[in-house]
């Protein structure tokens, strides 16, 4: 019997789990109750039996799923360690970061560039979140809440034996229409901030390429609606500057209707780096920064008329650096910019940064107040 000791790595399976997988692999429920569903399946050896417990509180729940996996194990001629993982993993969609390099084929990496993977793998997930709710080619500071969430949600998965993966995965509903299908619309957002991660992954394989040979914006640019913008573009850049050759491999859960793609594992060349960094500036010099905060000191006022409003210079951090930024006030937000500079005091607003020049201004702006002193 299998040791349950190969369940541990990983949180045991769910029922859910279970029958998704067999019901993806060509089993058929025959029979069950609330305790227990019985799965058949026909092959050369003739009629194969599977039990799947159903209590998942019951105390020997962990045992009596580590015999199915022995059982389960033995009818496909598999390891059940592997069994076991694709088993929890029936219910999640995956994100394999494969990262290879002299660094990792030594069997580990320093702690700086382990850090700098994890964060920018949370950075790749978090890129397709907002745009699976919105395409942009830039997402400033403040990123949507039904985003943010999502990171609480989508997980690291345990390290696995003999190579390094950055696993992620995200829970999703189970498919109630065993023969349905769905499109963005009607998927949960579980899947379809996956679904875009792919799309986009997929999309700035292909501009990096095309642009390294067109020397144009425009592979990434037309890809923006597939969600590629300069976050995501940003995180895969820092990616390959952890490990020059990265592979990517998507799986989608069995227990709902798996996506088309006609591509499940993306290779990045070591070249795509500097690509996808300089896309990464180019998308955000040319494009609107929305939700921008502003923050700071109002160091110079503009206005022929100061009764009917003004320009302000407010100096406020961009990328880590002090820049200036102007900012096209009317009457009363222009007296509130009059009398914070008067005072010595900092302002703060949220409008959409742009390049104005050699500068930068903020436009739609709007909540311009002065802050507290602290």
């Amino acid at each position: 019997m299998t040791s349950l000791s190969i369940l541990q790595p990983v949180p045991v399976p769910s029922p859910s789990d279970v029958s998704g997988y067999l019901l993806r692999t060509g089993w058929t429920r025959e029979a069950g109750d609330d305790r227990w569903s019985l799965f058949v399946r026909h092959d050369d050896g003739g009629r194969v039996e599977i039990e799947v417990p159903m209590r998942e509180g019951a105390r020997d729940y962990p045992r009596a799923l580590a015999m199915l996996v022995d059982d389960l194990a033995r009818v496909e001629g598999r390891a059940p360690a592997t069994v076991a993982r694709e088993l929890r993993a029936s219910g999640r969609d995956v994100v394999d970061l494969v990262f290879r390099g002299e660094a990792f084929d030594a069997g580990g990496v320093d702690l700086e560039s382990g850090r700098a993977a994890y964060d920018a793998a949370r950075d790749l997930v978090l890129a397709a979140a907002c745009a699976a709710l919105e395409p942009r080619p830039v997402f400033g500071r403040r990123k949507p809440l039904q985003a943010m969430e999502h990171l609480t949600r989508a997980r690291f998965a345990p390290a696995r034996h003999g190579s390094y993966v950055v696993s992620i995965e995200t829970p999703v509903p189970p498919g109630l229409d065993a023969q349905g299908s769905e499109d963005d619309e009607t998927a949960p957002f579980e899947r379809r901030v996956n679904v875009v991660l792919a799309r986009a992954l997929a999309g700035a394989h292909s501009a990096a390429t095309q642009a390294s040979t067109a020397l144009s914006m425009d592979p990434f640019t037309t890809r923006v609606p597939d969600g590629v913008s300069a976050n995501l573009c940003e995180a895969l850049a820092s990616l390959l500057s952890v490990a020059p050759q990265l592979k990517v491999d998507f799986a989608f859960a069995r227990t709902r209707p798996a996506p088309q793609f006609p591509r499940k594992s993306l290779e990045y060349a070591p070249f795509m780096r500097d690509v996808l960094a300089e896309a990464a500036r180019q998308l955000r010099v040319h494009s609107p920064w929305p939700d921008f905060e502003l923050e700071g000191p109002v160091v110079q006022l503009r206005s022929p008329a100061p009764e009917q409003g003004g320009d302000a210079e407010v100096v406020t951090m961009i990328d880590g650096r002090a820049r200036k930024v102007s900012l096209a006030l009317g009457a009363s937000e222009y007296q509130v910019a009059v009398d914070a500079h008067r005072e010595g005091r900092v302002i703060r607003c949220v409008g959409d940064l742009v390049r104005a020049g050699k500068g930068f201004a903020l436009q739609n702006y709007r909540d311009l107040r002065i802050l507290e002193d602290v």
